[in-house]
């Protein structure tokens, strides 16, 4: 039996808004109004570094109770990696035994023969990920980024971030190779074939890609790419199939072009990864609406997009942002009455005009 496979959302031109939030409380240095490029840093956080709990007791082969006694170092203090914290003298000084830092750091406390070492903090800075404007502010967490782009919505992601510039290597039908992998694919947005192999998958993280999107992949590969630098994005799940022509076509349109890979609403079972790519300005949305002039209602128009392509109609009134009511995704476009009675929001670029012959 065929476990049921999400269609893939292909959206050419949308206004989306991202969230963007640090894991914990930080500095937002972004306001309301700005304009942002995808490497712009949105909030910064000092996170705490981890614990490492020695037993120093044991090292020196010396009671609980008996450890202060032979510390080298304070509470409090800060040390170097294979710095010697505490330590028992032999004779003449031979056969010292000690206990070394690990990595470097501060001493949190010494207490039952342990030493609490902890690791000296990380800053941790939030970039946008997304050329937008910022549209609000979330206080000491981060803020939401309105951005005007392509969509593609995929079917699994191994759930990381990733940003890089697109590059599309090898066929739509075929599997991703270690060998279709080189020095070109270094810091870029990797699309691939039918499916992916672990071999190019390590390979990808030797040439430190941004990330790898395939139309399928191995159900037995998941726990690999999880592990991975990198996020890796099935378009249409698990197994061998061709990415969707109307993905893969997106994706040759824009090579060159910023994307992130996002794996939105990730707290609920359902999420699925979503690719924005990146366009220039409204002047996308403004070009398609001067293309569209001559739309007006009565147009006839007819539908190129699954699941109603081929079927014809007349638009109802002048092109302009619309809203998919599912989705919530913005879109510039128009409302269709089909020739059998149904009424549909359809974005402009899923439409091609009907010539009538005027000579009948």
């Amino acid at each position: 039996m065929t476990g049921y496979r999400p269609p893939v959302g292909v959206v050419a031109f949308a206004r989306l808004e991202w969230e963007r939030l640090l894991p914990i409380p930080g500095q937002v240095l972004v306001r309301v109004g700005d304009k942002l490029e995808a490497t712009d840093v949105v909030a910064r956080a000092l996170q705490p570094g981890a614990l490492y709990a020695l037993n120093a007791a044991r090292a020196l082969g010396v009671g609980n109770s008996a450890l202060p006694r032979y510390m080298v170092k304070a509470e409090g203090e800060d040390v170097q990696e294979r710095q010697v914290l505490a330590a028992k003298g032999g004779v003449f000084g031979l056969f010292r035994k000690k206990c070394v830092a690990p990595v470097s750091g501060s001493i949190a406390s010494v207490a039952q023969g342990r030493i609490l070492l902890e690791r000296e903090p990380v800053t941790l800075e939030l970039r946008a990920n997304v050329r937008g404007e910022v549209i609000n502010v979330i206080p000491d967490r981060g803020a939401v980024i309105a951005s005007t782009g392509a969509l593609v919505r995929g079917a699994w992601s191994s759930g990381k971030e990733g940003y890089g510039i697109v590059r599309v290597i090898g066929e739509r039908e075929q599997p991703l190779t270690a060998d279709l992998i080189d020095s070109s694919c270094h810091g870029a947005l990797v699309v691939g074939g039918a499916s992916v192999t672990r071999e190019a998958l390590d390979k990808a993280q030797e040439a430190k890609v941004r990330a790898i999107v395939v139309g399928g992949i191995d159900a037995n590969l998941r726990e690999h790419a999880a592990g991975l630098d990198y996020p890796v994005v099935a378009m249409q799940g698990f197994g061998e199939m061709p990415m969707s022509q109307a993905a893969h076509a997106l994706f040759e349109k824009h090579q060159g072009r910023e994307a992130m890979v996002a794996p939105r609403q990730a707290a609920r079972a359902s999420a699925r990864p979503e690719i924005m790519i990146a366009l220039p300005s409204d002047q996308e949305a403004t070009r398609a609406a001067a293309q569209w002039g001559e739309a007006t209602a009565g147009t006839r128009v007819l539908l190129t997009r699954a699941p109603y392509a081929g079927l014809a109609g007349q638009v109802a009134d002048a092109a302009q942002r619309l809203q998919d009511p599912d989705t919530g995704i913005a879109f510039w476009g128009v409302r269709v009455l089909l020739d059998d009675g149904r009424k549909l929001a359809v974005p402009l670029t899923n439409l091609d005009l009907i010539q009538e012959d005027p000579a009948g």
